[in-house]
């Protein structure tokens, strides 16, 4: 067999037409779909800029139940990927973030994202699985589906807070955290 053309499709597949030689009597092409596992992406960049007024200082969600503090949070972004739980497709699931503010209490804007179809991206159509309009409230929650097409196996999470406005999920902004 011999590969004749490689066409790159998304980050996390590789589209592949495999040429039969037309001597051995097959003389067409199958389109192969091979998916590449343990090949590292990154997602876009998100933070916030200043967290010493507030940051998320709490996430719950199943297994999940990270509280984190400012010393973990000075860049405006903390990476908690080592931590995990299990979720099942066409499960229902609720998640709860919790904010802490230093001094007084200021108006913040929430958003959480699942990467289903891990792309690396959080911009799929249903990937927002929870978004909160600007608020004092403490903590907030919200519930949400695991579609039916989402893949099993490692799939990043992302939750942002962002003072006075909901967060966009690729957006460097001024006070809060990612």
């Amino acid at each position: 067999k011999e590969v004749e053309n490689i066409l790159v499709g998304r980050p996390s597949e590789i589209d592949t037409t495999v040429d039969f030689p037309k001597e051995r009597g097959l003389g067409k092409s199958i389109l192969f779909n091979l998916f590449l596992s343990n090949y590292a992406f990154s997602q876009c960049a998100s933070n916030g800029n200043n967290t010493n007024d507030e940051y998320i200082g709490r996430v719950q969600l199943q297994a999940i139940d990270n509280t984190s503090g400012v010393g973990t949070t000075s860049t405006g972004y903390s990476d908690f990927t080592a931590i995990s739980t299990d979720l099942t497709q066409n499960s229902n699931y609720t998640i709860t973030v919790t904010p802490i503010w230093t001094g007084p209490i200021y108006s913040e804007g929430y958003a959480v994202w699942i990467d289903y179809n891990q792309d690396n991206d959080f911009t799929d159509p249903g990937e927002l699985v929870f978004s909160n309009v600007p608020s004092t409230t403490s903590p907030v929650s919200g519930s949400f589906t695991v579609p039916a097409t989402a893949l099993t196996g490692n799939t990043t999470m992302r939750v942002s807070m962002k003072f006075d406005d909901i967060p966009t999920s690729c957006e460097v902004f001024t006070y809060g955290e990612v």
